[in-house]
């Protein structure tokens, strides 16, 4: 999670940051030209720029190197419990928020966002909304709870929610740029992360490189000089070896890189944020097996009516044929998978809007449910 202003190694608020003080969070919406930005980081900003042109661009990259390394995660459709620690406001990039990745078509999903800002978590709960119930939910953590990862399992609004003996993917986004302490007491708190996840979980984080050129060390230097004067604190830059030392009991993976996200406002375009940010991905093979995995055939037949417009003849005839894989419940009645019923659906239309035929047939009239990533 995002610290909201300069913590001790304890995680005790020096200055709560969400009343008067600077924080990192809004500094980010400032830089991204968003609406919830206050006037005190905007002028921040102004001045940041005049030194740094390259700000804008810095934040937009950060979220876009996120949000492509959620895609790639989100392609497996058995991950099916995410966490993402330190939002922000849900606005500042809504295309690339995590729920909206990660839910459509995928009913049987859910998203935890943790913040410890409260007006965040209001926004949150306002705007981060799905048709379904249950699929996203918003918590207020204390400030020192990201460094206590077992304090968060613990929390009353996730017990029973989540289900921590299946894989969970947890979305740190930039938090480790801003740990208050040095890499080795990062790597703990992240191994206690670790050690609540089954193998098979994955985590998602974004990390400032040390260049290797002279021109990018003195960029670096002085951005990291110009923050560490205000109450939001230095960007920790941190080698390869730092880097890779932060995954411990994982499996490390590269994001593959995209185009940077430009704000709205353009500014230069320096090559040298392609090596200043690096997107990466662990996979947790080194802490404990994962329990039975549920079956995923629980969906009955007036439930998968419901979300795909289909009659229930159709559904029988489907199930009957192997179109959609089912099973037979106890009663005899088809129980499905719902996600993977709407996976093959959008493939269906996907083959017809193509000009050929599909293996089966496409429902007389679609649902009121949102399959557009609304949900």
């Amino acid at each position: 999670m995002t610290p909201t202003s300069s913590r001790d190694l304890d995680g005790v608020a020096q200055d709560d940051g969400w009343i008067g003080g600077l924080n990192w969070v809004r500094l980010r919406e400032a830089a991204l030209y968003g609406k919830d930005a206050w006037g005190q980081e905007r002028e921040l900003v102004a001045k940041l720029v005049r030194d740094f042109p390259e700000l804008g661009l810095l934040f937009g990259r950060l979220e876009a190197g996120r949000a492509r390394a959620v895609r790639l995660l989100a392609a497996d459709r058995q991950l099916r419990q995410w966490i993402h620690c330190g939002p922000g406001y849900p606005a500042t990039t809504a295309e690339g928020d995590t729920y909206r990745i990660v839910l459509p078509h995928n009913p049987h999903r859910k998203v935890l966002y943790l913040t410890d800002n409260p007006v965040i978590a209001a926004h949150s709960r306002a705007l981060r909304t799905t048709s379904q119930a249950g699929q996203v939910r918003v918590i207020t953590t204390d400030p020192a709870d990201p460094w206590r990862p077992f304090q968060v399992r613990q929390h009353p609004d996730i017990d029973g929610w989540l289900d921590w003996d299946q894989p969970i993917v947890v979305v740190f986004g930039d938090t480790w740029m801003h740990y208050p302490g040095p890499t080795e007491q990062a790597v703990e708190v992240i191994d206690e992360w670790v050690d609540q996840l089954v193998d098979g979980s994955y985590t998602v984080s974004a990390h400032l490189q040390l260049p290797d050129s002279e021109e990018g060390v003195h960029r670096a230097e002085l951005l990291a000089s110009m923050l560490a004067s205000t109450p939001i604190g230095p960007l920790r830059f941190r080698t390869p070896a730092e880097i890779e030392s932060l995954y411990p009991k994982q499996q490390m993976y590269d994001v593959e890189r995209g185009p940077i996200q430009e704000p709205d406002r353009g500014t230069p375009a320096p090559t040298l944020l392609d090596g200043w940010v690096v997107d990466r991905v662990g996979q947790v093979t080194g802490s404990r097996s994962a329990g039975p995995a549920p079956s995923a055939y629980t969906a009955r037949t007036v439930e998968v009516m419901r979300y795909t417009g289909y009659t229930k003849m159709q559904l029988r005839r489907l199930a009957k044929t192997g179109r959609i894989p089912a099973v037979k419940g106890p009663m005899g009645e088809y129980l499905f998978d719902l996600d993977e019923v709407l996976q093959i659906i959008e493939t269906w239309k996907d083959i017809e809007f193509k000009g050929r035929k599909p293996p089966g047939c496409l429902p007389l009239h679609y649902p009121d449910v949102p399959v557009d990533g609304t949900w």
